[in-house]
């Protein structure tokens, strides 16, 4: 199906919450207006990509600030939003991303897996990948460098210490628990298969 998608290019303001939701509201407001089922907000555009304001000003999702009004505006307009977020869970942050549906419910969470090194003082290192079925079709989350993981083998070991970071006990099948849920959800009913073995190493994303 085809559908209009709204990409919000629009100027985040360091550690000022309060102005960068209001403009994300009137800017959500007006991409339905035009007629867009999908509005993309960018990356953390709650507080700004490695401001010093997101070690303190962080927010749980869903229950912070940002999360509640992005659900409000999505609900009152109609529209799913995909927006970037600091998030506070316990006493880590994340670079995440959410997808709301239309109704306001969060359906989908990622946390950045990728991070760059400049990013490393604020963010926690990502512990997720979804995706969700909707009526506008299967979506899924990345951000920015997590799209440069393309054709890069990842172990089980780095999957296990760089993911979960923890110690990796090959004796336990857990990875492979997990990257079956994974395959479930992107590759399951697909032809086109994304997620891929690589014998005696790990697994590698790509096309084909």
């Amino acid at each position: 199906m085809s559908f209009r998608m709204a990409l919000i290019q629009m100027s985040v303001v360091g550690g000022d919450k309060s102005r960068n939701l209001a403009r994300a509201e009137r800017m959500i407001a007006e991409a339905a207006g035009r007629g867009s089922r999908l509005v993309l907000l960018p990356e953390v555009m709650d507080l700004g990509w490695t401001h010093p304001s997101s070690v303190t000003g962080a927010e749980c999702i869903p229950g912070g600030e940002p999360c509640r009004r992005l659900s409000q505006a999505a609900s009152s307009c109609g529209v799913y939003v995909c927006a970037g977020l600091t998030e506070r869970c316990g006493d880590r942050v994340f670079n995440s991303a959410v997808i709301i549906g239309k109704n306001g419910d969060v359906l989908c969470t990622h946390r950045k897996l990728n991070e760059l090194d400049i990013g490393h003082p604020y963010y926690a290192q990502g512990d997720r990948l979804n995706v969700v079925r909707t009526e506008l079709g299967t979506l899924g989350l990345m951000i920015c460098a997590d799209g440069f993981a393309k054709d890069r083998v990842l172990s089980r070991t780095i999957i296990a210490e760089h993911i979960w970071d923890y110690h990796f006990d090959t004796g336990t099948n857990l990875i492979d628990v997990y990257i079956n849920h994974l395959r479930n959800k992107v590759d399951t009913g697909f032809e086109l298969k994304l997620i891929h073995t690589v014998r005696g190493v790990g697994y590698v994303l790509k096309e084909g």
